[in-house]
């Protein structure tokens, strides 16, 4: 028999976002680390610091600022945190760090966030090819341009900690807090299940059903896996057409009182056994099934919210069909190569004098995609976004418009800086133009399909 090691550090007492930082307090805590060995990892920090800060400046570290080199700081114990992950037991992680020097941990560090790197790329492509076609904005500007645009930014080198992202479209489960490729790695493997199951459905059947949610859809910061999922479980129970995702309002009023007399654990069950038919109606990957049960707690809360609040049919979705205006298909074009990118908008931000931005924007931004993009990431003021709007022609300036200009309130939580600067700055040139030109601009942008 097998004897399990006593440890003295324990998993959840560590910070997965902060994960070396925090494992050298329990360490020192519970006596694992003496202070000479904690003098001596400072030491070594500090020397990586200086090889990675004279890295950044060309060998001028002296110009660097003190909340740079924090941030490189912290980009170098994130990395040593990334090789640490890997063992079980954090007491043995603690014996590595006594016994090797921690530059080496470093290096072995930043070839795992490679790794992941490259595996999250592959993931992130996998996902593209099989993602479910929705015209919901917040969606589908995450998971292919949000992610990009992580992907584009991502410095692991010297910034292996930052996101870079607001990843606005959220995933239903649960993600623990992590940071850097870390993050963007559990996310997408949130988004890839939740897709997996959407998938099932046809691109009509979504779009009725999120109408029925909200005819509205396509503008709000909604997880499209939670409806579907939700109102798949509530036809079975009710057996209706669970392929089909058709509630009436005679199932709404059977689920409401199914449910009105359970428990959050009797309902749990009910949505267990649920599970169990789905499964057998969609043959379903082991994977997404257990990611479906690990949903059915938050499902079974928001059923007993709505029984005593009397709002179940915003739970259980019954579907509408909205007559469907012809839409004229609007293309931004294809984006430049990810390293070119960052030497364009290094060149911008280098770059003081605003006829010199304009001058880089015309010769080397060849896309729409692209300048959206430099848009958002330059830290360009207002005055500057302006005068790259009035580069556009009519119909560029349309689309941005049709995506920026009617931002609602409630989703500036949700958005960049950069967003919210470009959208004020939309604004404020539309509002510059004659009564007859908005009238055009209006029009326009209500018939044409980003």
């Amino acid at each position: 028999m097998k004897i399990k090691k006593i440890e003295k550090i324990k998993k959840t007492n560590l910070d997965q976002a902060k994960y070396f930082e925090s494992l050298l307090m329990q360490a020192y805590i519970n006596d694992l680390l003496s202070d000479f060995e904690a003098e001596r990892i400072q030491i070594e920090l500090i020397d990586i610091l200086k090889i990675q800060t004279e890295k950044f400046s060309s060998g001028d570290s002296s110009s660097i600022r003190i909340e740079k080199a924090q941030d490189i700081l912290n980009s170098i114990m994130f990395t040593i945190g990334i090789w640490l992950k890997r063992y079980d037991n954090p007491d043995d992680a603690v014996e590595l760090i006594k016994k090797e020097k921690l530059y080496d941990i470093y290096i072995k560090g930043r070839h795992k966030i490679d790794s992941k790197i490259n595996i999250t790329k592959l993931l992130h492509l996998t996902l593209i090819k099989k993602l479910i076609n929705t015209q919901n904005y917040y969606h589908n500007a995450t998971i292919i341009d949000g992610i990009n645009g992580f992907f584009k930014l991502y410095y692991p080198d010297f910034l292996a900690q930052e996101i870079h992202i607001t990843a606005d479209y959220p995933v239903f489960n649960t993600m623990e807090k992590l940071l850097g490729i870390e993050f963007i790695q559990s996310y997408l493997e949130n988004l890839y299940y939740e897709n997996a199951f959407c998938s099932n459905f046809s691109t009509e059947d979504i779009h009725y059903l999120l109408s029925g949610y909200h005819e509205e859809y396509k503008e709000l910061v909604i997880n499209i896996y939670e409806l579907i999922l939700t109102t798949c479980i509530g036809c079975i129970i009710v057996n209706e057409d669970a392929k089909r995702l058709k509630l009436s309002l005679k199932s709404i009023e059977t689920l409401n009182v199914l449910f009105s007399d359970k428990s959050t654990e009797e309902i749990y069950y009910m949505l267990l056994q649920a599970v169990k038919i789905l499964d057998k109606i969609f043959i379903l990957d082991n994977n997404l099934v257990l990611y479906i049960k690990e949903s059915l707690e938050k499902i079974a809360t928001n059923i007993i919210n709505s029984v005593e609040t009397n709002t179940i049919a915003k739970v259980f979705i019954i579907s509408k069909y909205p007559e469907e205006n012809k839409k004229l298909n609007f293309s931004f074009g294809n984006r430049m190569d990810n390293e070119l990118y960052r030497k364009i908008i290094i060149a911008i931000k280098d770059c003081k004098d605003l006829n010199g931005k304009l001058n880089i924007i015309t010769n080397r931004v060849n896309s729409l995609a692209d300048l959206e993009d430099i848009l958002l990431d330059g830290n360009f003021t207002c005055n500057e976004v302006k005068s790259i709007l009035k580069l556009l022609n009519p119909t560029e300036f349309i689309a941005l418009y049709k995506r920026y200009y009617d931002l609602q309130e409630s989703s500036l939580l949700h958005i960049r800086e950069g967003e919210i600067i470009l959208s004020e700055c939309i604004c404020d040139l539309f509002n510059s133009f004659t009564n007859e030109q908005k009238i055009t601009i209006k029009k326009t942008a209500r018939k044409i399909n980003l």
